[in-house]
C-alpha cells in the first residue's frame, strides 16, 4: 500500500491513508444496495492524529470531475483506531445514507473513489495496489430495470355517455424505485393520439379519472376510442401494453350516442270503453328533445297479444321539439276476432336514445281486449231490421208481382 503524501513534509506528522471496501459485483442493477465502506490507517500516535471527514465521490460516464454523493461527511475521531500487528486501522465504515445504486448515478460505468480531508490538506482513497476486497478507485458498471406496468382495466359502464365517470386504473412497479412518470394516451378511431395526460407516481395504483382531465366531450358520443401506457423512470420509457412501440393498443371507451328523447306517459283510449277487437284505438304518447332544437324522427308503434308477435300497425314522421307533446296514432285495425279475450302491450319505436338509454318504449295494457264474437247481439234492433229487411223484400216483390201478372192474364 503506497502513501499519499500531503504537500510538504512535515517532521512528526505522517499522512494517513484510506482505501475503499468492495465485495460486490462488478455489474450491478441500480437497485442493489451499495455495500461500499472504507478503512482509514494513520501511522500517527493518538497525540498527533487529528480529526478526519470523508466523502464519497463518483464520476459518471460524459463527466470530467467528481462530485460528492453523500449528504454528510463520516467523521474519524483519533480515539477510533484499533491496533493490528503494530498498524492503527479503523474498523470497515460507510455512509449509511447511501442506500442504492441509483443515488449514485445514472446507468453505465461509474467510477467512485473515497475523500478525506484533515482541515489542512485533502486525501483520496489510494490507487496503487487495487485487490479485492480493498480498492482506490471503484470502477462498476451500472444497469437499469426497466418500470413495468400490469392489470390495466378501465372501470365504468360498459356503453358510457361521454361524462360518465370513467377510470383508467394499473398497477406500476420500477425495481429500483424510481419516481415514475406514467402517461395515458388516448388513441380515436383512426389511430390519432386525442388525450394525453401524466402523473409523477411511485410504484403501486395509478388512476386516470376522466372526468377530472376532461379526456371526453359532448362531440365524442358515437365515437370509439382506445388507449396506451407509456412509463419513464428517467432512464428508459417502456409501452404498455406492448413493451417497445406504440401500435398496440387496449380498446375503450365506445362512447354512445347521447340520449336527444324523453319520452313518457304512454296511452292507449279505445273508440269504445268495451274494448271491442274492431273498434278503433288511439295509442299515444309524450315526447320532448333534450336539446334545444327540433327534430323530425320516424316513429313506429307495434302491437303484441298473448299469443302473437309483435305486429307493426303504424309509421309517421313526428316532429320533436323542446316542449314536451302528445302523439296520436290512430288505428282502426288494431286486433283480429283471434284476439278476443287477451290482454295486448303496445311498443314505440324510434332511432334515438331516450332517457332509458333505449331505442324503444313499450307498456302492458291492463283491460283485455272484449271476447264479444259479433259486432252486435244476436237478438238486436239492428238484426231484427235486418232480418226484417231480408225476409219483406222477397215477400213484398212476390205479391207485387202476382198481382202484376194477375192483371195481365185477366186483360
Amino acid at each position: 500500500m503506497t502513501q499519499l503524501m500531503r504537500q510538504g513534509d512535515p517532521e512528526s506528522y505522517r499522512s494517513p491513508y484510506i482505501w475503499l471496501h468492495y465485495n460486490g459485483n462488478s455489474t450491478v442493477s441500480r437497485n442493489e444496495i451499495p455495500m461500499i465502506s472504507f478503512v482509514v490507517e494513520n501511522p500517527n500516535s493518538i497525540d498527533l492524529r487529528r480529526v478526519l471527514f470523508i466523502d464519497i465521490e463518483v464520476k459518471t460516464p460524459g463527466q470530467n470531475d467528481y462530485r460528492k454523493v453523500n449528504q454528510f461527511p463520516q467523521v474519524i475521531q483519533p480515539f477510533d483506531y484499533n491496533e493490528h500487528g503494530g498498524r492503527f486501522i479503523t474498523s470497515l465504515k460507510s455512509w449509511p445514507e447511501i442506500r442504492s445504486f441509483s443515488q449514485l448515478g445514472g446507468v453505465g460505468e461509474l467510477k467512485i473513489r473515497a475523500y478525506m480531508t484533515d482541515g489542512d490538506e485533502d486525501y483520496y482513497s489510494s490507487r496503487h495496489g487495487n485487490q479485492p476486497p480493498h480498492y482506490g478507485e471503484l470502477v462498476i458498471n451500472i444497469t437499469n430495470a426497466p418500470p413495468q406496468l400490469f392489470n390495466a382495466t378501465l372501470v365504468g359502464p360498459e356503453s358510457p355517455r361521454y361524462n360518465d365517470p370513467l377510470e383508467y386504473v394499473a398497477e406500476v412497479y420500477d425495481p429500483d424505485g424510481d419516481l415514475l412518470k406514467v402517461t395515458l394516451h388516448i388513441i380515436d378511431s383512426s389511430g390519432i393520439q386525442v388525450r394525453k395526460e401524466t402523473q409523477d407516481v411511485e410504484s403501486g395504483r395509478v388512476i386516470f379519472k376522466a372526468g377530472q382531465y376532461g379526456f371526453f366531450r359532448e362531440a365524442d358520443a358515437g365515437k370509439n376510442f382506445s388507449y396506451f401506457y407509456s412509463v419513464d423512470d428517467g432512464i428508459d420509457v417502456m409501452y404498455f401494453p406492448s413493451s417497445d412501440n406504440q401500435s398496440t393498443t387496449l380498446e375503450g371507451p365506445n362512447i354512445r350516442s347521447n340520449p336527444k328523447l324523453w319520452v313518457e306517459n304512454l296511452h292507449v283510449e279505445p273508440e269504445d270503453d268495451n274494448y271491442y277487437y274492431w273498434g278503433k284505438y288511439n295509442f299515444s304518447l309524450e315526447m320532448r328533445n333534450q336539446e334545444p332544437y327540433n327534430i323530425e324522427i320516424p316513429v313506429t308503434l307495434k302491437i303484441k297479444t298473448e299469443d302473437k308477435n309483435w305486429k307493426q300497425v303504424s309509421t309517421r314522421t313526428v316532429t320533436v321539439t323542446p316542449d314536451s307533446k302528445r302523439e296520436y296514432f290512430l288505428v282502426d285495425d288494431a286486433f283480429d276476432v283471434l284476439d278476443r279475450g287477451s290482454n295486448f302491450s303496445f311498443r314505440f319505436e324510434y332511432p334515438e336514445y331516450d332517457q332509458n338509454d333505449e331505442l324503444s318504449s313499450e307498456i302492458r295494457w291492463t283491460n283485455p281486449i272484449n271476447k264479444k264474437m259479433m259486432k252486435y247481439n244476436f237478438i238486436s234492433l239492428p238484426v231484427v231490421i235486418n232480418l226484417l229487411f231480408v225476409l219483406l223484400l222477397p215477400l213484398i216483390g212476390g205479391i207485387f208481382l202476382e198481382k202484376w201478372m194477375g192483371k195481365g192474364r185477366i186483360g
